[in-house]
């Protein structure tokens, strides 16, 4: 690591850096998402000073364990401030013996930054909470001059900032005090000037300030912005209302490092601490006249000096045990968590509007949704054909997400996966809804998706059939299919149908109530026509479908390195496959790398796959993205996870030598035998031309191929109640029967009732009750 822009991420945005330069070879510049970062030019001579003072890489914790007080400072200064006064008492001592105060104040252009001052007008700009990270700028600079004239300062700032003064100044003062404030992590600066300036009405219009924390009626709890053009004029909300404060508390436009803050922690930065005194009601209900309550903690001998001028100045002065402090504060010990949908906030800040923006994060207010198995078990394709939908919607300018009902994110096997991983970093997901909100959701969105990958296969979807079948969405609002997969052709789902009759009926009412129609597979178009009377196009799978350079944003995050190598990934291993490996290791000189489920990341599949000398797969997705980046490969046609999708795959694109029935077929092909990639390329590419012309049609000009859809939706409708009534009526017999046999029977048995009877009366209880 050379200089400091390496930190990466990891910056605090502190400033620390810019101030020590002696070549003044660091700017500070606002990135993407608005935060300021360093950035090194020509005059830096790469002395390493700026690596010496980095917060995040010179970190100490040197104060101990703080004693914990409740502070009331007069009612007239607690009106005016956004807690319980500490902060103006301080400064105001500060002024009035000859010393300095450094504190964050309001710019004209919306923005807020660092100060020192002696002038208690500026002492009055300090005051109050503004919740967006401010700019530091000569701040340390000025600071260490002040000092160095033997004058007292008071700095205040989040923990990073006092960190990072400290850090410059590389020694301590005795004339230096320091206050951290309990910070629940910094909001970009240029998401508060989007939020503001989509607040101002006129061209004259102007921006005077922002009180994040009045207390009208005595309260805490409202917003209040002041413009001006030729009167001043004032508008209120209430925090749980204003889009900027929901987005700020649910952790949507945090700092990335404020989510992995090492400065949330006991022993704390600064010589005291305060913030809001948020839990002092457990402690004693009279520190809560509902004016403000100031917690403070003194954390070092330096603390105890500013602690005796509180409580000189306190209307109400209380020790308290500092359990009550962590209890109410939590970020006082811990970092808060990254919102799921921060990625995507910020990618669309330039985009859309700040209240379509927070609302589409929070609301999950999109254009599309889309319902597939992107949390289905341990499945790279899946999550793959997801990824590739999302981006496909989103191509032709419209918002989407992936619905979670939470029956699979919730699972364990989920949680710290790389599904997880994956979800988070390249998936925009709903929250997770119950079947009531999503059809509450289906009323405001254009469209519901069903797409791709097997979301039509019987036995894959009869445990949650209403949801797969979009039984649950709104009548008024289009139902459509894209790409979707029966996964088996016509005989075999005659078969399943047979056996399973009464989810064929409910899928042929379902599919009849559809906008629009189209399978991935050829088969499924004979399934639509010949089983439901429907007509469908047929469309390829997503995966094809998008940019190949869309693929390099997530391969740019892997670090393995499987170049040159035979990559294997087999769904069905066994025996035979170890004497496989052996045998193409020799023929191909190269060794053989086994991608195993569970154990390799979303990220290091794909870019195996793209760097690998040949594949070889049992996986219809492993044969797809082998094709998608022109790889030699062969696969074994895994019949029982769906042959139908290979058959499609060799008639589309004339590859039927790169397949085989059985392990055993392997050893008579010619490994070494070149795929015409010129024809198959050409392939893809009129028949990706051709569907997304369909596509866009469907998404934008409202195509539809059923013209009776309407009519069907309504038919539909009353045969899903129908279903609903009756699995009630079971329901409630089952109920009664238990609840009857739970009260006559004995033993084993009579435990086996009850359990059984509470369940049914659980399912009973549901409100609503969809899928």
């Amino acid at each position: 690591m050379n200089n400091i822009t390496n930190i990466g991420n990891k910056c605090y945005g502190c400033f620390a850096c810019y101030n020590v330069c002696p070549h003044k070879a660091i700017e500070m510049k606002e990135n993407d998402e608005g935060f300021m970062y360093p950035s090194i030019n020509e005059n830096c001579t790469n002395c390493g000073m700026c690596l010496r003072v980095c917060s995040y890489l010179t970190n100490k914790f040197d104060n101990g364990t703080p004693d914990c007080i409740a502070f009331l400072a007069d009612d007239e200064i607690r009106m005016k401030s956004s807690s319980g006064g500490a902060f103006p008492v301080l400064a105001k001592y500060f002024i009035e013996h000859d010393g300095y105060v450094a504190g964050a104040i309001y710019n004209e252009d919306i923005t807020v930054h660092h100060i020192v001052s002696n002038k208690l007008e500026d002492i009055e700009k300090m005051r109050n909470s503004k919740y967006l990270q401010s700019n530091i700028d000569s701040c340390y600079s000025d600071t260490k001059k002040i000092l160095d004239n033997n004058h007292f300062v008071l700095f205040t700032g989040t923990p990073c900032q006092v960190a990072g003064l400290h850090s410059f100044l590389q020694k301590d003062y005795e004339n230096l005090y320091c206050i951290d404030i309990i910070c629940h992590g910094v909001p970009s600066p240029k998401v508060f000037r989007k939020y503001i300036n989509e607040k101002i009405k006129s061209p004259d219009e102007k921006w005077l300030n922002t009180n994040f924390r009045d207390k009208l009626n005595g309260l805490w709890s409202h917003l209040t912005t002041t413009t001006t053009t030729t009167t001043t004029t004032t508008t209120t909300d209430s925090a749980q209302n204003d889009l900027y404060m929901r987005a700020f508390l649910s952790n949507l436009c945090l700092r990335q490092t404020c989510t992995n803050c090492q400065f949330q922690t006991i022993p704390r930065q600064g010589d005291i601490t305060i913030g809001d005194f948020w839990g002092i009601w457990d402690f004693n209900k009279n520190l809560n006249d509902e004016k403000g309550t100031s917690v403070v903690l003194k954390n070092n001998k330096k603390g105890e000096h500013l602690i005796n001028i509180l409580k000189q100045n306190a209307k109400e002065f209380k020790p308290i045990p500092l359990k009550y402090a962590l209890d109410g504060n939590l970020c006082l010990m811990d970092s808060v968590k990254p919102h799921k949908d921060r990625q995507l906030f910020f990618k669309n800040l330039d985009k859309v509007s700040f209240k379509r923006n927070v609302e589409m994060c929070l609301e999950d207010k999109v254009d599309y949704l889309i319902v597939n198995f992107w949390d289905s078990y341990y499945n790279y394709g899946a999550l793959l054909t997801a990824y590739a939908m999302q981006k496909l919607v989103t191509s032709f300018n419209y918002s989407c997400k992936l619905l979670d009902t939470g029956e699979r994110s919730n699972k364990d096997w989920f949680k710290n996966s790389f599904m997880e991983d994956f979800t988070y970093r390249f998936l925009n997901v709903t929250n997770k809804l119950s079947s009531n909100q999503c059809a509450e959701l289906s009323q405001n969105v254009k469209g519901v998706i069903l797409g791709s990958d097997q979301i039509l296969r019987l036995d894959y979807i009869d445990y949650n059939l209403n949801k797969h079948l979009l039984n649950w969405v709104d009548i008024n609002t289009r139902k459509l299919a894209l790409s979707a997969s029966f996964g088996i052709d016509k005989k075999e789902f005659l078969k399943c149908g047979k056996y399973k009759h009464k989810v064929a009926a409910l899928m042929k009412s379902a599919l009849q109530s559809f906008d629009y129609l189209s399978c991935r597979e050829v088969s499924g178009k004979e399934i639509f026509k010949d089983v439901f009377s429907l007509e469908s196009d047929q469309i390829l799978d997503p995966v094809f479908l998008i940019d190949r350079d869309k693929y390099n944003d997530v391969i740019k995050t892997s670090s393995v390195d499987n170049s040159n190598k035979i990559v294997s990934y087999v769904l069905d291993e066994n025996t035979e496959y170890e004497q496989i490996y052996r045998y193409m290791s020799a023929k191909l000189l190269a060794p053989v790398v086994k991608l195993h489920r569970k154990d390799c990341f979303v990220q290091d599949w794909l870019k195996s796959i793209k760097e690998a000398k040949y594949v070889l797969t049992d996986s219809f997705h492993g044969a797809c993205f082998a094709l998608i980046f022109n790889k030699p490969f062969l696969c074994v046609r895994n019949k029982h996870r769906g042959d139908a999708r290979f058959s499609s795959l060799i008639k589309l694109f004339d590859i039927s030598d790169n397949f085989v029935n059985s392990t055993g077929d392997i050893y008579e092909k010619d490994l070494e035998k070149s795929i015409n990639y010129e024809k198959v390329n050409q392939q893809i590419k009129s028949k990706k031309e051709t569907d997304l012309l369909i596509i866009k049609n469907v998404l934008c000009n409202n195509y539809s191929n059923n013209p009776f859809s309407q009519k069907n939706k309504i038919k539909n409708k009353n045969y899903i109640q129908k279903v609903y009534a009756y699995k009630k009526r079971k329901l409630k017999m089952n109920y009664y029967r238990c609840r009857f046999l739970a009260n006559i029977t004995f033993g084993k048995k009579r435990n086996h009732y009850i359990d059984k009877k509470h369940q049914l009366k659980l399912q009973l209880k549901e409100e609503g009750f969809l899928w």
